[in-house]
C-alpha cells in the first residue's frame, strides 16, 4: 500500500476560486444565488407595500435582504453536501427527484422558521415570533422558498457533475491521469491502467495491477470526472472500469458479482447492477438481457 495523496489533479487548471475551501466556495455560490433571487422578488414586495400604505425603508430592505442572502449562503454547502450523497443510479431519476423535493421543503420550514426568529429579533426586538406571524409566513413563503431550493439543488447537481478537464481544442473532456504520491516521488497514473477504485475510509484506493495507491478524495467527488463510457459506478463504495470487466454473474437476491481480467471478484449492488450490464453488454458484445 502506499502513502496517501495530497497533490492535485493533474488535467486540474488551478484558479483562485480552487483554492478556496468547498464549503466557503459554496457558500459564495449561495450568497449570490439567493441575493439574486430576492432582488427578483423586491419590486413585488415594494408593491404591496406601498398599497398597503407602509411604504418600506430602504435601509431595513438592504439589512433584510443582506441577512437573508447570508442565511441562504450557510445552508448551501449542506445543499451540495446532500447532492452528493444521492447515490442512486440514473434511472431512478424519479425517485432521485422526489428525494430531492421532499428535502427542498424541508430545508424550506426550517429556512422559514429561522428568518422569522431573525426578523423579530432584528426589528422587534423580540426573540420568540408570535404563532400568527410565522403560520403567515409559512402559508406565503413556504413553496416559493422550497422552488427556490429544488433550483439551487439542480444547479449543485450540475455543479457536481460537470467535467474538469479541457482537450488541446478547448473542448470539455474527462478526467485522464492523475498525480499520487508513490513513497517519496510523486507518480502520474494513467486512468486507463486502472482496473476498480474503491473507497477506503476518507481516501480512494486505485487498483493499478497488483498495487494500490490512495488518493485524499470522496467518490462521489470523484467519479463525475471520470469518462462515463470507461468507467461505471457498481456500489457506493466502489466504481469499476468497463474494459477489466470479462465476466457478470446475477445473484438471487438481484445482486451481481463483477469478475475482473485478473481474476478480482467484485460485489456489484443491485441498485447499479442493471445499469453495469446493459453499458458492459453495449460495450463489449452483443449478448441478450
Amino acid at each position: 500500500m502506499n502513502r496517501p495523496s495530497n497533490l492535485s489533479l493533474s488535467d486540474h487548471s488551478q484558479s483562485p476560486a480552487s483554492s478556496l475551501p468547498p464549503w466557503l466556495t459554496h457558500g459564495l455560490y449561495g450568497f449570490v444565488y439567493w441575493a439574486c433571487f430576492l432582488l427578483v422578488l423586491e419590486p413585488g414586495n415594494i408593491a404591496r407595500a406601498i398599497d398597503g400604505g407602509r411604504p418600506l425603508e430602504t435601509g431595513h430592505e438592504l439589512l433584510r435582504i443582506l441577512v437573508a442572502s447570508s442565511l441562504g449562503a450557510s445552508v448551501t454547502p449542506l445543499v451540495f453536501d446532500f447532492c452528493r450523497q444521492i447515490v442512486l443510479p440514473q434511472r431512478a431519476l424519479l425517485l432521485k427527484t422526489m428525494v430531492m423535493a421532499l428535502a427542498a421543503l424541508g430545508f424550506g420550514l426550517v429556512l422559514i422558521l429561522i428568518s422569522c426568529v431573525l426578523a423579530n429579533w432584528m426589528f422587534m426586538n423580540r426573540l420568540v415570533p408570535e404563532p400568527g406571524y410565522v403560520l403567515r409566513e409559512f402559508i406565503h413563503n413556504w413553496l416559493l422558498v422550497a422552488f427556490a431550493l429544488m433550483a439551487l439543488s439542480v444547479g449543485c447537481l450540475v455543479i457536481l457533475m460537470r467535467p474538469t478537464s479541457l482537450d488541446h481544442n478547448g473542448e470539455i473532456s474527462a478526467l485522464k491521469t492523475l498525480i499520487v504520491q508513490d513513497g517519496g516521488r510523486a507518480r502520474k497514473i494513467d486512468l486507463q491502467s486502472v482496473s476498480h477504485i474503491e473507497t477506503q475510509g476518507n481516501y480512494l484506493g486505485f487498483r493499478v495491477s497488483d498495487r494500490t495507491y490512495l488518493y485524499r478524495e470522496s467518490l462521489s467527488n470523484f467519479a463525475p470526472k471520470l469518462d462515463p463510457a470507461q468507467f461505471v459506478r457498481v456500489h457506493r463504495r466502489l466504481i469499476v472500469r468497463l474494459a477489466c470487466v470479462i465476466e457478470i454473474k446475477r445473484l438471487a437476491n438481484g445482486d451481481a458479482e463483477a469478475r475482473l481480467d485478473d481474476g478480482t471478484v467484485l460485489r456489484v449492488s443491485r441498485n447499479y447492477s442493471k445499469d453495469l450490464w446493459v453499458r458492459w453488454r453495449d460495450k463489449e458484445s452483443d449478448l441478450p438481457l
